[in-house]
């Protein structure tokens, strides 16, 4: 170990580890614990040492490439006024480390589409579903551009279509808002409303999954799927197709049901006795109708 000596720019370069050892340390007087560290190689970096809790602690500050003098002094100051505060050093770099481990992964995880999370709320409630309910989530998110079987109707494209959440599910989930929402919604309500009704049901409970969830719940905008968006961007129910005119139908017929019984009954008793009734040959029509016919005269010059 070398004698305390002001760094200089030369005197930094003029440092040699001693021969027949495996490093020279060179300390710095101006910064208390600030040392310059020389390998047989040559190699030279700043160092840190002091005594923490009894022990000797040693921390490398870095080559002197890249640290000038007045930086390393810098350093070693500042590391010597957290080790006279009982604080180790290299603890708190730990600590910084997996800090900034944890803001990268949460940046992936922002980054990533929410076909993840997706795909991770298909597997939560997976045991919970019917296997029809677990279908339609499926089939929302599908790719599509598989070819197409049997089915294929005139004007349909030779591949299948993506499913219809998959527009929104590729973004990252904080990217679907309101506004992504709703101008989704408009364009699926114009040519398939009702599909788009059950799809934005599904999307509504799976962004209240997410809003459950410590992974997702910084992400999520819960607000994204309202009743009011479904209000306004779909069609009423009453509106779409022919349903009500034939629910009205179907409550007149079972008004009437009786009614239509009661006239069954008549005509089919009708009808029997009509079959049970020799079948008659001449006659006016009249007759042939059973209206009683007075006839004058000579039967065979009567009628027709």
């Amino acid at each position: 170990m070398a004698k305390w000596e002001n760094f200089t720019a030369d005197r930094v370069a003029g440092f040699k580890c001693h021969p027949h050892e495996r490093q020279s340390i060179y300390w710095e007087a101006k910064a208390p614990g600030l040392g310059l560290r020389v390998t047989p190689a040559g190699t030279k970096a700043y160092i840190f040492e002091t005594r923490l809790h009894g022990r000797t602690m040693r921390i490398t500050i870095g080559d002197i490439r890249t640290w000038p003098i007045g930086k390393a002094q810098a350093e070693a100051t500042r590391l010597k006024a957290l080790t006279d505060q009982d604080i180790d050093p290299r603890q708190q770099k730990a600590e910084r480390a997996v800090a900034a481990e944890a803001r990268r992964e949460r940046a992936t995880r922002i980054a990533a589409p929410a076909m993840a999370a997706w795909r991770a709320y298909i597997e939560a409630r997976r045991g919970k579903w019917g296997a029809r309910h677990l279908l339609e989530h499926e089939t929302v998110c599908k790719e599509g551009g598989a070819p197409r079987g049997r089915g294929r109707r005139t004007g349909d494209s030779d591949t299948t279509l993506p499913g219809i959440l998959r527009p929104l599910l590729i973004l990252p989930l904080e990217q679907i808002d309101s506004a992504r929402v709703r101008a989704w919604l408009k364009d699926e309500a114009a040519h398939r409303p009702t599909y788009a009704r059950l799809a934005l049901s599904l999307l509504r409970a799976f962004l209240n999954w997410c809003s459950d969830r410590d992974d997702y719940r910084d992400q999520v905008r819960a607000a994204a799927c309202t009743t009011r968006m479904a209000r306004d961007e779909l069609p009423k129910k009453a509106a779409q197709g022919r349903l009500p005119a034939t629910r009205a139908a179907v409550r007149l017929v079972c008004r009437r049901a009786p009614d239509s019984q009661s006239r069954d009954r008549r005509l089919f008793a009708g009808a029997s006795a009509n079959r049970r009734a020799p079948r008659r040959t001449g006659g006016s029509s009249l007759e042939r109708c059973g209206f009683p016919v007075e006839v004058s005269g000579h039967q065979g010059q009567g009628g027709r």
